[in-house]
């Protein structure tokens, strides 16, 4: 299970921006590398102020 998570982190996390700014909230930038930094975490969306946590 562990290897195809972390599979799916890693290709999500090169994919290419989508939203519409095109970059991450500048207030949200450092909890953003926070959390992808961990092994078991990763964000799949960001905006200062907002946040979902989901258990897989």
């Amino acid at each position: 299970m562990f290897d195809n998570f972390a599979k799916e982190k890693s290709d999500f996390l090169r994919k290419k921006d989508k939203s519409k700014k095109g970059f991450i909230d500048k207030d949200a930038v450092k909890i953003v590398n926070c959390i992808n930094s961990k092994s078991d975490y990763y964000t799949t969306s960001s905006c200062a102020g907002r946040i979902v946590l989901l258990e897989m």
